[in-house]
């Protein structure tokens, strides 16, 4: 069983879908476009019951009625040995990779909006220095291109402890 806890079925479906291949007869109906997550909702909110055989000309035969688990059995006879928890621990790093991007860039835009403030009301004012307003700006600058770099998977910005 694979645990999906903690993640949205579209994303599953479409994420196991993107990694099956076509098999046997489901070659003659094989498109080579991913599905996106769009897509997956529109399939699991058509089908009554979430069992999927083929989509498209790939093999698929999950069933993605549980909300924690599904059984692989099938998926990796079909896609490979732990094709199925390969596909989910995918997954999971890039749900953590744009939650993490949201939230540098949401951190960045408040740095920059802070420093442009405080230009804006230092102005004629010894208080509020102006050195504070701009490092908080290039402050703000930097977390954008931290948070564009992680969206690109630059490893070589990460910490290696």
């Amino acid at each position: 069983m694979v645990n999906i806890e903690g993640l949205k079925k579209a994303e599953v479906l479409a994420a196991l879908y993107n990694g099956s291949r076509s098999l046997g007869m489901g070659m003659l109906q094989f498109t080579p476009e991913p599905m996106t997550t769009e897509e997956a909702e529109v399939l699991l909110k058509d089908n009554s019951y979430p069992y999927f055989d083929y989509i498209k000309g790939r093999v698929m035969k999950v069933d993605l009625s549980g909300d924690d688990y599904f059984n692989e059995r099938l998926y990796d006879r079909d896609n490979g040995n732990m094709a199925a928890q390969r596909v989910i621990d995918n997954l999971r790093i890039t749900v953590k990779r744009k939650s993490k991007i949201k939230w540098v860039y949401g951190l960045s835009i408040t740095m920059i909006i802070t420093g442009v403030y405080y230009l804006l009301i230092s102005k004629g004012q010894t208080e509020t220095p102006d050195n504070i307003a701009i490092t908080m700006i290039i402050l703000g600058i930097g977390c954008i291109i931290y948070g564009t770099d992680i969206g690109r998977n630059k490893s070589w910005i990460q910490p290696k402890w």
